[in-house]
């Protein structure tokens, strides 16, 4: 870790629980990291580069849902951002 060496031990600890994902904690870190960029895309350019990657909805549901379905508010938008990227014609 490329951190101050006072904090590295404390740090390499929240990488390896993220990592082993055996906390509600860490699993809600990851279902943050798997919704967060949809919001980051959900615009023209975000859709230009969906297009241009082929992503469709399936491929994007598939990697998203399984970490979010555990944290229900989360889920409910990402299921609403979600068919709105549908309607739009964000994926391919």
């Amino acid at each position: 870790l490329k951190a101050p060496k006072h904090m590295q031990e404390h740090m390499r600890e929240r990488v390896d629980e993220y990592e082993k994902q055996e906390t509600v904690e860490s699993r809600f870190v990851r279902a943050v990291d798997k919704f967060e960029p949809l919001v980051q895309v959900f615009n023209e350019t975000g859709k230009k580069i969906l297009h241009s990657n082929g992503t469709t909805a399936a491929q994007s549901a598939s990697i998203k849902e399984p970490f979010l379905v555990h944290f229900p508010v989360m889920f409910s938008y990402y299921q609403i951002i979600e068919q709105a990227m549908i309607d739009e014609g964000f994926f391919s």
